[in-house]
Formats: structure tokens, C-alpha cells, sequence
């Protein structure tokens, strides 16, 4: 997969992406462990092991998720700058339309998993020093995945994010080819969308039967839920601590979100 290769170095070397994927999520990052959590710790009286993992599983996947939307931006650049030349390649060359097609599912896929592998490599300690720093004395095991299991299904959440964002990218792609003027404009509607679904799922808009149905929205929860060792989705991601102390809330189970995804993935796949 020498296309799929090009991809990723071509992402990892971009400056833009470096900024939009990492530096700009870690400024929020930073916030949500410094300044976020100030007061609200003070009337955690048990369950605080909880609630620090579920927060920092809440700003990881709201990362890792969002991943996806920020590096299709640079992508869909080269999908519409370099689509003259593609037939070309495929009638003269060795390109063959669904290798083209498999490398940028491929490549998006890697370079989100570098880029959130980095932003957890400096998040997690800041998220555990920083809740430290508020009040919250947990020991740097509580900010950490549930289980090793929790682990990998908070990693294969962020993968079939990704892939999910890159069946869309096509989709937007066909629209970037109609209207090239407004080729900015239009790069920024899965992120637009990601941030709408995220915060209407944070302040508990979605209903609970409507989770697995939205992609941007049950992806997160599948995230949070693997992370915070609770297997599935949560229906909430704010943490209730209304009576001092951690209650979990409710769940969606994951096969239904991953049902889900992978249904809009091949919808969106057949569209484009």
C-alpha cells in the first residue's frame, strides 16, 4: 500500500494538521484539567477514582473522535487537487480504483491513531495532575483505562471513527467537486456536525434510544464506555455527583453502536 504510505507521511509532515490535530486539543485539554474542574471536585465524596477516569475518557474520546474531522480536511484537499490526474493513473498506471479508495480509508485510519496517540501520551499525566492540582488526590491509575480490554476497545472505537469519517469525506467529496469555490466551506462539515452531535450529547439532548442511530454521537459514548470500563455506551457523559458521590449511568449496549456505525459507513460507501 505505497498510496496509503504516502498519505500518512504526507499527514504527519503537515504543520496544520499538527496544529489542528494535537496543539489545539491539548490548549483544551489543559483547560479541562486546570481550570474546568475547579469547585465541582470539592463535593466528591466517594467514587472519585470514577469520576477522574469517566472525565478523562470524556476529553480523550472527544479527542480522538473529533481526529478524524480535522485530518479529512487536509485529505479532502488532495482528493479534489489531484482528482484530474486519477483517471490517468488508473488507464496508464498500476492504480486500480479500489486500492485508491482502500488507501485513503487506510491512511486516515493510521494517521488518527498516531495523532491520538500522541495527544494521550501528554494528556493523561496532565489530566491526572491537573485534577490533583483541583483537589481531586487520585493516584495516576485512575486516569488510565479501566483494563487492558477497556484499552483496545477504546482504541477500535477511534478506528471505526475514523473509518466512519472517511466513508463521509467521500460523500463531502462529491459536493467539494460541484461547488470547488467553496471547497474551505465544505471541508468543514463533518467537524461542524461532529461538534453539533458532541455537545448535544454532553447536555443530554439525544435520547437514549436515538444514541446508535448518530454516528458522531455513539462513537463517543462507545469510546467513554470502554475507557471507563463500563463495556458500552453511556446515555450521559457528564458524571452525576449531584449527592457527593459517583453513580454510572445507564448504557447503550456497544453491539447496537457498532451496528449502527457500520451501517452508515456502507450507506455513505454505496452514496459515494
Amino acid at each position: 500500500m505505497g498510496f496509503a504510505k504516502f498519505l500518512v507521511k504526507s499527514a504527519l509532515r503537515n504543520r496544520n494538521m499538527w496544529f489542528w490535530g494535537v496543539f489545539f486539543i491539548l490548549f483544551w485539554i489543559a483547560l479541562g484539567a486546570y481550570i474546568y474542574p475547579k469547585g465541582a471536585v470539592n463535593i466528591i465524596q466517594y467514587g472519585a477514582a470514577d469520576v477522574a477516569r469517566l472525565y478523562t475518557a470524556d476529553w480523550l474520546t472527544w479527542a480522538a473522535i473529533y481526529m478524524p474531522t480535522g485530518v479529512m480536511v487536509g485529505y479532502l484537499y488532495m482528493l479534489v487537487y489531484s482528482t484530474g490526474a486519477v483517471p490517468y493513473l488508473i488507464r496508464f498506471g498500476r492504480l486500480r480504483p479500489l486500492k485508491y479508495l482502500l488507501s485513503y480509508y487506510v491512511a486516515m485510519t493510521a494517521s488518527s491513531l498516531i495523532f491520538t496517540a500522541v495527544v494521550a501520551a501528554i494528556a493523561i499525566p496532565m489530566m491526572w495532575h491537573g485534577l490533583n492540582y483541583n483537589g481531586l488526590h487520585v493516584p495516576i491509575d485512575s486516569v488510565l483505562p479501566a483494563s487492558a480490554a477497556g484499552a483496545l476497545g477504546f482504541v477500535g472505537s477511534v478506528a471505526l471513527g475514523a473509518v466512519f469519517t472517511t466513508s463521509f469525506m467521500f460523500l463531502v467529496f462529491l459536493l467539494a467537486l460541484r461547488m470547488p469555490k467553496h471547497t474551505t466551506r465544505i471541508a468543514f462539515i463533518p467537524m461542524v456536525i461532529y461538534f453539533a452531535s458532541y455537545y448535544s450529547y454532553l447536555y443530554g439532548v439525544v435520547p437514549r434510544d436515538a444514541i446508535a442511530l448518530v454516528p458522531f454521537v455513539s462513537l463517543v459514548g462507545l469510546g467513554v464506555g470502554t475507557y471507563a470500563g463500563y463495556g458500552d455506551a453511556p446515555t450521559q457523559l457528564m458524571p452525576d455527583i449531584s449527592y457527593g458521590r459517583f453513580a454510572a449511568p445507564p448504557t447503550v449496549p456497544a453491539w447496537q453502536v457498532a451496528a449502527g456505525a457500520l451501517a452508515w459507513i456502507a450507506a455513505l460507501a454505496a452514496l459515494s
